[in-house]
């Protein structure tokens, strides 16, 4: 089924060409035969018997079918571009074509053949490839890869000591100083050592991040008056109290952290570099991850971050106050653990209870128990404060600001509960206490001093002046008038009297002091506006201002704030689902989040527009259906609304709920209301939606109602696609068939099975009774029935072969009941196993249409006899429609009047018949009275005397000849007699063997299809019975098709009954439906079922995903990475992603690299450079991306290559591939070295069909291999071996070579039985030129401590310990040669020493064997008996996950250190400077050993890098002397 389906005992061709080539040489999966297509049949079937299409026999155990044309079956496939496996050698633009069993079909992989074209590979750091891509899991993708990735060289790498190194000596490990001298600087130090604050992550800006800053400002951050500005930047960098793991993967829940300083941490991915994360915004940007430390760990960074609101937060330890448990008052019990005893005691009550220990002597009885003591304990506890005069969650600054908080005439209600409101001195008011009270006056708001009888000029900008009422006088209106002299009464009130001058006005007045009027007032809001803020309008009356707050403003006018909506109400009024930004004073803007559509304020979900599903494969629909797309043309997205028969608003939610699912529905849920909106939809109707809420499609839906109130309803329709056949059509349109032996003896494509049947009843009893078997209708049997096109040349099937196709009775498997691995019992007891493929496409071949894949009229191969073009495909009808000059049901033969082979010729017959048609010579046979080559010429006079037959003509010849009769069209005979001709007696008249033969005239006939095909009558075809009105079935079956225009009906999957009779039943009672076990089965009605994954798991409801950790758990092929994984402790996996993993596959790789990692404590940063967040990247993504962050903070560069360097220009074209069985791969596969001679042997130059190879029998093919050609036959020849005189000689053996070489025969004397020929041999690798890199180390036949490294000399020559290579290599059989200019002396570089080393075993079950990680054996083969739990693990208990009890055991791991030999150092041992021997030339101490530099510590009076000479001034053996 297009390598995706059943294979039964058998292999499934799959896969692409490099897959194919990867099967020609390293083999794969094996079996009896090829699978064909189980296609649209696979749910066939009649009465109570199944029948189940397929291509090629099956054979039971011992039985193996032959090959055509000497090719064997294909054995073995890899797989194909972007999921191969790394035995995929061949790669390039291919077109390849794969010969195997069944013959060759285009890009159905039906019959072994494969095609495909250009492909390439995917390399990560240009080291590894991915091998197998595109796993999808719920939270990310899985790539496989062939190597594992490490982010650096352990090379010159100090172990990381995490659990021992403290924040000041991590800090200089890691290259943090500069920065930790600031934290140094700020006292901080000695906060973070509590254990309240422990484990904590800290941002470590880096060296140069620091050095980058102004001096300015360094100085200031390093200067003593700041500290406590240094302590807020520094706590700014701190999360205390929590490892946070997840700032690689910021995702919807969790993308920000509260620092100890109490500002947010927010972190992102970087939009333009996948794998990045930025801190606040755009503030810093994330370069190291994961450094640990005992105290907790740190990331670094490339910026300082500045804390917004420095001052604002003050978060500090706050002793919160506990008790201890109640007891005797003599020793009350202690206080809990962490808790400190403060030394008070308090009395309490202690229950009474017989549990309880009873006091007495110190306890009083009690109604409610006894009198008791209990101590007063403290607990620190970090808590969020605000600083002082700052308020509220976000700690904003209090009236006034920073600089005036309250003017610094009142107090701020502060904190974080506080309201910010200043609580002002007696004689201040205002919002931010700037005013001054009624009566006070000036800059610190003065009393007044008027008396009643006067009125006091106040404010802040008022002078404290007395305006007396009238009758008073005097500063403070303390003066009655009728005290004053007479001159003085007439004065104004605003005029003072000097006795003897009079009246005149006081100063501020103009006027003859009888009357006074006020000097013009100064502009007070002209200058500071009055001292109203900047954003309040100044109104003066007189000297007193009035302010007034812009519109957008609050406050009293001296000080305005600006209203913030998002804050001042919900969400500042936007939708739910919409972000509220301040953008001006009273004005906000609403923005629909993302996936959302709408004006801010209301944002639905957004909706894709419908697409009519019926023009894609008619919907899935009988092709003959008419398909409607209900959601697509209601233009509702499936959303209909429903109104009560009694009227409206008169149904309940229950009746709401019952009227939509009588209506074949639900009711809607708000997303779907929301999609029915956008699509057009608007209705003022309240209706019940989901979840018991009533909503408009025109607003947002009310909270949770009560479920009694009456409303209409809105449902969903959840039929989305309706098939109703046209008017003389029933049913969908399926096929179906009925009793078993009806079906083989009337379906042309089972002719030859039912052949073989046919012998075998007449031959035998046993083959009698088979047949009667399969003709009742109470068979309850599976037969699998091989496609005619599936039997190869001269194949026969024996009686035992037959039954082996029939399953015991009682056992019928529609095909969505064949489950992965079933296995289904034969009739001589053999069993048949079921097995699933991948998903591929089931499109027809050419020449073959319709869901069944029927051939089309005409041989195989030749569709429509080759002269007109077929109407094929899954969608097709199979019609003809004839090139010109053609005609027939297939093509078949010329139009009357035309003749030759292609039809072109037009015959010339007057009064004749034409011997027209392809095999026709275009010559006129003539009726009664004509003659002539065109029958033109009338013959008026008997020349033959009256000799001729009746039916006969005188036919006059040249002159001198005698004339001759000759008889009429539609006769034959000798002239004198005449016979009339019967074509129908002749081979039916070329009519069809089902069409019947009349006669119409002498020579004439007309050919009748018979009932139940259709066609020309020389070339007829079944009518499919199915097609019309569903061959009489109801809507709920299947219609089997049982002989030509004969059906059967079969209930449909989710239905019982007779056929003609189906009534639904519930799937999800059995087998969950089918659904995955992941996945909710829900029953639909009408015997549907939905398969719905489960939360946080992806998928089609049948194969469920979880999240990139559980696949990786359940992937078997992933244990190798799932123990790097357990042993690394990451648990950066189970967030919400996304993430893009590489998973090294297991048998590429090997345990030793994990272990140098996990013993230098770097295996956390080689997993997570496995690991990419923020996006998940797509084989195709990967293609188009250059570079991504790894979780581990370093980078990954990935390239697309085209090709391989090593695919010979020969395999680029069109070729053809022919595929050796498994016996053929095992006999010379093997053979490595002329594995390429045979693969080209096996390739043919060109294109070849099996027809082609079958026009070919006889004849020689050319191959790849110049001297190879091979005979095609028709008999089976084993594996295609080339002779031996066309494949090149074998290398000869390294001793044959030294022997018989003169250049090396020194080398051989001197080597021979000694330790040197070892040290010259690299086993296990073939390091060609050019794959040697400078510093390459290689360990030799002597074992690993004696290793050789290779370099680039000071003359940029490749050499080997010193040695030059002379770039040439020699071919031997067991590897190469590489020369060198001299011998090499044996170094030994490692001295290491056994040891064993220990590791906690697995949680597993107790009675099962231990379970150890990598190659670490247990201490013991079994748990002890008598061991109890010890721990717990997951285990599968029926559907779910639960966690058990287990046990547990330490493991063992026998290892040799690496540790350096004298004179060699660092992880790889290399040389210390110095000849081999004599370190430092023997003249300084070398710093050598696993950990060392490699540096020469000169003795004194040497110096130089190897201490090879005297220091400047001195001489002599012992550089001793100085010079004078």
């Amino acid at each position: 089924m297009g390598g995706g389906g059943f294979g039964i005992s058998g292999v499934l061709c799959t896969g692409g060409v490099g897959g194919a080539l990867g099967g020609l040489m390293w083999g794969g999966p094996t079996g009896g035969g090829v699978l064909g297509s189980l296609g649209g049949g696979g749910r066939r079937g009649a009465g109570r018997g199944h029948h189940t299409p397929r291509r090629g026999g099956l054979f039971p155990p011992g039985v193996r079918g032959g090959s055509p044309g000497g090719v064997q079956p294909v054995s073995g496939w890899g797989r194909g571009v972007g999921g191969s496996i790394s035995s995929t050698v061949w790669w390039g633009r291919l077109n390849v074509v794969c010969v195997g069993w069944g013959g060759v079909c285009g890009l159905d992989v039906e019959s072994c053949l494969c095609v495909c074209g250009a492909s390439g590979t995917l390399w990560i750091n240009d080291v590894s490839r991915i091998v197998r891509s595109d796993y999808t899991a719920a939270n990310g993708v899985i790539h496989h890869i062939d190597t594992l990735l490490t982010p650096y060289t352990l090379q010159g790498k100090a172990p990381v000591k995490a659990k021992t190194m403290n924040l000041t000596e991590a800090a200089a490990f890691y290259g943090y100083t500069k920065f930790y001298s600031l934290v140094e600087a700020s006292g901080l130090l000695p906060v973070l050592e509590l254990p309240i604050h422990r484990p904590f992550t800290m941002f470590w800006p880096s060296d140069q991040a620091v050095a980058s800053l102004p001096l300015e400002r360094q100085r200031w951050l390093t200067s003593p008056d700041h500290q406590e500005e240094l302590m807020a930047i520094i706590k700014a960098h701190t999360i205390r109290n929590s490892m946070v793991m997840g700032i690689s993967n910021p995702d919807k829940y969790q993308s920000s952290y509260r620092s100890m300083h109490g500002s947010v941490i927010n972190y992102a991915c970087d939009k333009s570099l996948v794998g990045n994360i930025l801190l606040n915004g755009n503030a810093a940007r994330v370069i190291e991850r994961y450094l640990m430390f005992t105290d907790g760990m740190a990331y670094g960074i490339d910026q300082i971050l500045e804390p917004p609101g420095l001052g604002a937060h003050c978060d500090d330890i706050t002793n919160k106050t506990t008790y201890g448990r109640c007891g005797r008052c003599l020793n009350p019990p202690s206080c809990r653990l962490r808790h400190t005893d403060t030394g008070k005691v308090e009395s309490c009550i202690a229950p009474s209870s017989r549990y309880r220990y009873r006091y007495t002597l110190d306890l009083d009885l009690s109604p409610f128990g006894r009198k008791g003591c209990k101590r007063v304990c403290h607990y620190p506890s970090w808590t969020q404060k605000c600083c002082k005069n700052h308020y509220g969650q976000e700690c904003s600054a209090c009236p006034g600001g920073v600089e005036s908080p309250c003017g610094f005439h009142g107090n701020c209600d502060d904190g974080l509960k506080g309201s910010g409101k200043c609580n002002c001195e007696r004689n201040f008011r205002g919002d931010s206490c700037d005013l001054c009270a009624a009566d006070h006056f000036g800059a610190n708001c003065t009393t007044c001093n008027c008396t009643e009888k006067g009125v006091c000029v106040d404010g802040k900008e008022g002078s404290g002046v007395c305006v007396c009422n009238s009758g008073w006088t005097g500063d403070r209106c303390q003066t009655d008038l009728g005290s004053i002299p007479e001159e003085c009464r007439q004065c104004h009130k605003d005029a003072q009297c000097e006795p003897g001058s009079g009246c005149s006005c006081k100063p501020a007045f103009q006027g003859n002091g009888t009357f006074c009027e006020p000097l013009p007032p100064p502009d007070l809001c002209a200058e500071y506006n009055g001292g109203c803020h900047v954003h309040a309008d100044c109104n003066q009356t007189g000297l007193l201002v009035n302010c007034t707050c812009h519109s957008g403003y609050q406050g009293d006018g001296f000080s305005c704030q600006p209203i913030n909506r998002c804050t001042e109400e919900p969400n500042g009024g936007c939708s739910d689902f919409a972000s509220c930004s301040f953008t001006g004073p009273n004005e906000r803007n609403c923005d629909c989040l993302p996936g959302y559509v709408g004006n801010g304020v209301q944002c639905l979900e957004e909706v894709e527009p419908p697409v009519d599903r019926c023009l894609e494969n008619n919907g899935d629909c009988d092709p003959v259906a008419q398909c409607k797309d209900l959601h697509y043309h209601t233009k509702t997205g499936g959303v209909f609304h429903l109104r009560s028969p009694q009227g409206k608003y008169q149904m309940n939610f229950s009746q709401a709920k019952k009227a939509c699912e009588d209506e074949g529905g639900a009711l809607a849920s708000f997303k779907q209301m929301g999609d029915a909106q956008q699509l057009g939809m608007h209705l003022c109707a309240a209706g019940w939606i989901e979840g018991a809420k009533v909503g408009y499609p025109i607003r947002f839906p009310s909270a949770k109602l009560d479920q009694s109130s009456r409303y209409d309803a809105y449902c969903y329709r959840l039929t989305d696609v309706s098939c109703s056949c046209p008017g003389d059509f029933v049913g969908n349109g399926d096929f179906c068939n009925g009793v078993l032996a009806d079906v083989l003896a009337t379906n042309s494509n089972f002719s030859i099975f039912y052949r073989f049947l046919l012998d075998y009843s007449s031959s035998s009893q046993n083959g009698k009774n088979l047949v009667e078997f399969l003709s009742q209708r109470n068979t309850d049997v599976t037969l699998f029935v091989p496609h005619n096109d599936g039997f190869t040349f001269n194949k026969t099937l024996t009686g035992r072969d037959l039954e082996y196709h029939i399953s015991t009775n009682h056992s019928r498997r529609s095909f969505s009941e064949l489950k992965h691995h079933d296995v289904i019992v034969s009739k001589i007891g053999f069993n048949l196993t079921v097995t699933h493929g991948n998903d591929q496409d089931l499109s027809c071949c050419p020449g073959y249409y319709g869901r069944e894949c029927y051939k089309c009229p005409g041989d195989v191969g030749s569709p429509c006899s080759n002269h007109g073009q077929c109407q094929d495909g899954h969608e097709g009808t199979g019609e003809c429609r004839c090139f010109e000059g053609f005609h027939g049901t297939s093509c078949e033969d010329c139009e009357p009047g035309r003749y030759g082979n292609n039809c072109s010729k037009q015959c010339k017959c007057d009064h004749g018949k034409c011997a027209d048609g392809l095999t026709g010579s275009g010559l006129c046979d003539c009726y009664k009275g004509w003659k002539g080559a065109s029958c033109s010429i009338e013959i008026r006079d008997d020349a033959c005397g009256g000799n001729c037959d009746q039916n006969a003509n005188c036919i006059t010849g040249p002159q001198g000849s005698a004339p001759v009769c000759v008889c009429v069209a539609g006769y034959k005979g000798n002239g004198t007699h005449c016979k009339e001709l019967d074509l129908c007696q002749i081979s039916n008249g070329g009519c069809s063997p089902f069409a019947v033969c009349t006669k119409v005239s002498a020579g004439e006939r007309t050919c009748s299809c018979n009932k139940g095909y259709t066609g020309d009558g020389v070339v007829c075809v079944e009518i499919d019975g199915c097609l019309v009105n569903n061959g009489g079935c109801p809507l709920s079956a299947d219609c089997i098709r049982t002989g030509p225009n004969s059906t059967a009906c079969h209930c449909r999957a989710g239905f019982k009954g007779s056929g003609h009779f189906c009534y639904p039943v519930n799937p999800c009672r059995e087998d969950n439906g089918g659904c995955s076990r992941f996945a909710y089965c829900s029953y639909l009605g009408q015997g549907q079922r939905n398969c719905t994954c489960r939360s946080s798991y992806i998928g089609d409801g049948f194969d469920c995903r979880g999240g990139v950790s559980t696949e990786i758990t359940r992937q078997s092929e992933n244990a190798f990475f799932r123990q790097m994984f357990t042993l690394s402790g990451v648990r950066n996996l189970y967030g919400d992603g996304p993430y893009t993993v590489f998973v090294p596959v297991e048998g590429s790789n090997n345990h030793t690299t994990v272990t140098q990692w996990m013993d230098n404590g770097r295996l956390t940063d080689m997993m997570q450079y496995h690991i990419v967040s923020c996006e998940t990247l797509t084989f195709n993504d990967l293609k188009t991306t250059d570079q991504a962050i790894a979780q581990s903070g370093h980078t990954l560069r990935f390239s697309y290559k085209q090709t391989r360097r090593d695919i010979p220009a020969e395999f680029y074209g069109n070729i053809t591939v022919l595929a050796p069985s498994v016996q053929s791969h095992f006999m010379f596969w093997h053979w490595q070295r002329k594995a390429l001679h045979l693969l080209r042997a096996h390739i043919l130059l060109g294109v070849y069909s099996v027809e082609d190879l079958d026009k070919l029998v006889g004849s020689k093919v050319p191959t790849l291999n110049p001297q190879t050609q091979w005979k095609v036959s028709r008999s089976s020849t084993g594996a295609l071996t080339p002779a031996l005189n066309e494949i090149p000689p074998d290398p000869p053996t390294l001793m044959d070579f030294l022997n018989k070489t003169s250049n090396f025969s020194l080398f051989r004397n001197y080597a021979m039985d000694s330790d040197t020929l070892k040290y010259h041999v690299i086993p296990g690798s073939l390091l060609f030129l050019d794959q040697i890199y400078d510093g390459l180390i290689a360990s030799t036949f002597l074992g690993n401590p004696y290793q050789v490294q290779f370099h680039i000399n000071d003359k940029n020559q490749t050499a080997v310990n010193g040695v030059s290579l002379d770039k040439s290599f020699i071919e031997i059989e067991s590897g190469i040669i590489l020369v060198l200019n001299q011998v090499l002396e044996v170094q030994r570089r490692r001295c290491g020493k056994p040891f064993r080393e220990g590791l906690s075993g697995q949680c597993t079950d107790c009675d099962g064997p231990p379970r150890c990680l990598l190659d670490f054996q247990p201490v013991l083969s079994k748990f002890p008996s008598n061991m109890k739990s010890n721990c717990r693990y997951r285990k599968r208990v029926g559907p779910r996950t639960k966690s058990v009890p287990g046990c547990t055991i330490d493991c063992r791991h026998r290892r040799t250190d690496l540790s350096c030999c004298p004179g060699y150092y660092g992880r790889e041992c290399y040389k210390c400077p110095g000849d081999v021997g004599s370190p430092c030339s023997n003249h300084g101490q070398c710093q050598d050993g696993h950990e060392g530099t490699g540096e020469c510590r000169c003795f004194e009076g040497f110096h130089g890098t190897s201490c090879e000479d005297c220091e400047p001034g001195r001489y002599g053996n012992n550089c001793s002397k100085l010079q004078v």
